[in-house]
C-alpha cells in the first residue's frame, strides 16, 4: 500500500536539518534502512511488473499476483499477532483494500501502455493527495514550505512532459487521454488509501504481519471480482500463466518484502514523512534503471524532473 505523512509531533517546528538529525539519532537509522530497502524493492517490482504486463493482459497479471500474495499470507496466520485487531480495524483495512485494489489495477494498466520512466514519477504525487486529505479530515497544518513543495512537484510533472517545449506531448499527447486518466486516478486512490495506512499502522498500532495478511486476503478477493467481470478464455489464461509464472512468483515475494519493510519503517520512525520521502526514491531508481533497461527516450530529462518532484516531496512531508 501507499505511504503517509507525519503528524504534528512537535509544538515548535525545527529546521529541516534538525528534524532529520533528531530522527536519525532517536531511531538509530533503522527506519532509514527499512525505507530504503522498500524503495529498492518497489523500483524492482515496477520494472518486473512492466515486463509481465508486456507479455499478458493487465487483469490476469493483477489477479494472479493477488492470489500468489494471498497464498504467501496463509503461513503467516500462525506468526501474526491478531490480539490488537477488532471489527473496526478489519473494516478500515477492508476499505483501504478497496481503494488500494483500484489504485493497483489502474497503475498497472497505465504501466502497460506508457514508458516506465514516464509514469513512475507521477506516483510520487500520491503524498500530495495525502497532505490535502490530512488538512481536510485530520486538521494537519499546511505551511509555507508545504506550498513550495507543492509548486515544485507540479512543476516537475510539467517539466517531465515538456518535450521540445510543447505541453501537449508525452503522456498528455493526443490519443493517450485515457492513460492520463488511469494514472491520475491511481494517484488519487493511492493517496486515499494512505489515509487508512496512517490510521491503521500509526494510531491503532496493529501488528505488521497481521496487517499484511488481512490486506492481501482482501486484495485477492477484490481482484478475483475484477477478473470475473473481465471475460477471458481458458486458453488465454493458460498462455499467460505459461509466459509469466516465474515473474508472478518473484513479484509476489518482492511485494511482500516491500510492504513489510515499509510498514515496519512507519512503525519505528519518529517522522513518518521521512519514510515517505526515502521510499519515494523508488521513482528515481525506476526512471534511471528502468529507462535504460527498456531503452526509453529522454531519460536524462526525466531524471531531472523526478529529482525536482522528489525535492518538492521532501518539503511537503517534513
Amino acid at each position: 500500500m501507499s505511504g503517509w505523512l507525519s503528524g504534528n509531533k512537535f509544538s515548535r517546528r525545527p529546521c529541516l536539518f534538525d528534524r532529520v538529525m533528531n530522527s536519525l539519532h532517536r531511531c538509530d537509522m533503522n527506519w532509514f534502512l527499512l525505507a530504503f530497502a522498500a524503495a529498492l524493492l518497489t523500483s524492482g517490482h515496477t520494472m518486473l511488473e512492466k515486463k509481465a504486463v508486456l507479455k499478458g493482459r493487465t487483469v490476469e497479471v493483477s489477479w494472479i499476483l493477488a492470489l500468489v500474495n494471498a497464498l504467501f499470507s496463509i503461513p503467516l496466520f500462525f506468526f501474526a499477532d491478531f490480539s490488537g485487531v477488532n471489527s473496526s480495524i478489519i473494516g478500515a483495512i477492508f476499505i483501504a483494500s478497496v481503494f488500494g485494489a483500484g489504485a493497483l489495477f489502474l497503475a498497472t494498466k497505465s504501466l502497460k501502455h506508457t514508458e516506465v520512466s514516464e509514469s513512475s514519477p507521477f506516483f510520487a504525487l500520491s503524498p500530495l493527495v495525502a497532505a490535502t486529505l490530512a488538512f481536510l479530515f485530520l486538521h494537519e497544518k499546511i505551511t509555507g514550505s508545504h506550498f513550495i513543495g507543492f509548486i515544485l512537484m507540479v512543476g516537475g510533472i510539467f517539466f517531465l512532459e515538456l518535450k521540445n517545449f510543447r505541453l501537449l506531448s508525452g503522456i498528455f499527447a493526443k490519443g493517450r487521454e485515457k492513460y492520463v486518466l488511469y494514472t491520475l486516478t491511481a494517484v488519487l486512490l493511492f493517496g486515499v488509501s494512505s489515509l487508512f495506512d496512517r490510521i491503521i499502522l500509526s494510531i491503532y498500532e496493529i501488528d505488521t504481519l497481521a496487517f499484511l495478511v488481512l490486506i492481501h486476503m482482501f486484495l485477492a478477493i477484490h481482484f478475483s471480482v475484477i477478473f470475473l467481470l473481465q471475460p477471458i478464455s481458458k486458453k488465454e489464461l493458460v498462455s499467460s500463466l505459461r509466459e509469466n509464472w516465474y515473474l508472478i512468483i518473484l513479484l509476489g515475494i518482492i511485494t511482500y518484502l516491500q510492504r513489510y519493510f515499509y510498514a515496519s519503517a512507519i512503525q519505528v520512525a519518529m517522522s513518518l514523512g521521512m519514510v515517505v520521502a526515502v521510499k519515494r526514491l523508488s521513482s528515481l531508481f525506476t526512471v534511471i534503471i528502468g529507462g535504460s533497461l527498456f531503452h526509453e527516450h529522454d531519460v536524462v530529462r526525466k531524471t531531472i524532473a523526478t529529482m525536482i518532484i522528489l525535492f518538492g516531496l521532501v518539503l511537503l512531508v517534513w
